[in-house]
């Protein structure tokens, strides 16, 4: 397999790292919107600096580990050129228009479109019971002060000092859809969540601010015909950036040592 990397920070770091190990990957072809950023990748054997064009026209898989803007900018690209794309950045697909878009391009095509289960366990459970009377999907992420993200004068307009705070603050109150636009670097786990079980519409979001906490928690909560489950998640935060949570990057390593293994577990 040959794999195309776009975006080169922290989290195309460490996939970096982990692709160099992975047999069957032959080479990794490495393309950031910050050309610069390409060069410390270039320590590892099986990389290789590409613009997009060489990517496509190279790999048999782009994966993004940019953001949403990328993934709205050149997805949809990709995979008009019958590339399979693993999505880092899933907040993009919000976008219904987006959304929509991608997906008619992989039918078009024949390719395929994969989404990490990110920074939050659970989402086996959500899709296996997802045709069978899912009645209600609720998300409550907590995180330190320096681990999130508000838009320009979002916090001011509530009243909020994230310097003063000194326990547990909710900061949001709502769906989804609203999560991901606000808060488009800290809540990716909302929109894998959405698309896996029941829209980003009717998917319950709270977001916390919690001075005390070193960790970032996501507790996920499904209920329906077939019962009832809850998936608390305590994450470290990513060594090399601590707005993102290092399962984040652990589950696109083990999404991508699945895609070219023969044994796989779980659904």
């Amino acid at each position: 397999m040959r794999i195309g990397l776009i975006g080169c920070g922290a989290i195309g770091t460490v996939l970096a790292e982990a692709i160099e190990e992975i047999e069957k990957v032959e080479a990794l072809y490495v393309w950031d919107v910050k050309r610069n950023r390409e060069e410390r990748l270039l320590k590892f054997s099986k990389v290789q600096r590409a613009d997009l064009d060489q990517i496509v026209d190279s790999c048999d898989l782009v994966v993004e580990a940019s953001s949403q803007q990328v993934v709205r900018d050149y997805v949809p690209i990709i995979l008009e050129n019958g590339l399979d794309v693993l999505i880092m950045s899933v907040g993009a697909l919000a976008s219904k228009d987006l959304f929509e878009r991608i997906n008619s391009a992989a039918v078009r095509t024949g390719s395929h479109i994969h989404v990490p289960s990110g920074a939050i366990c659970g989402i086996d459970g959500v899709k296996a019971v997802k045709r069978y009377g899912i009645e209600k999907v609720s998300l409550k992420t907590t995180k330190s002060p320096n681990s999130i993200t508000p838009p320009e004068g979002y916090l001011e307009g509530m009243g909020i000092d994230l310097a003063e705070i000194t326990e547990p603050t909710v900061i949001f109150k709502g769906n989804a859809a609203d999560a991901v636009k606000l808060f488009p670097k800290n809540i990716n786990v909302a929109a894998t969540l959405a698309i896996a079980g029941i829209g980003f519409e009717r998917t319950a979001v709270e977001i916390v601010v919690d001075p005390d906490t070193k960790r970032n928690r996501h507790e996920v909560r499904v209920e329906g015909e077939f019962g009832g489950f809850t998936a608390v998640t305590e994450n470290v935060p990513s060594p090399k950036n601590p707005q993102t949570s290092f399962l984040a990057a652990l589950a696109a390593i083990a999404k991508l040592r699945e895609m070219v293994d023969n044994f796989h577990i779980g659904t």
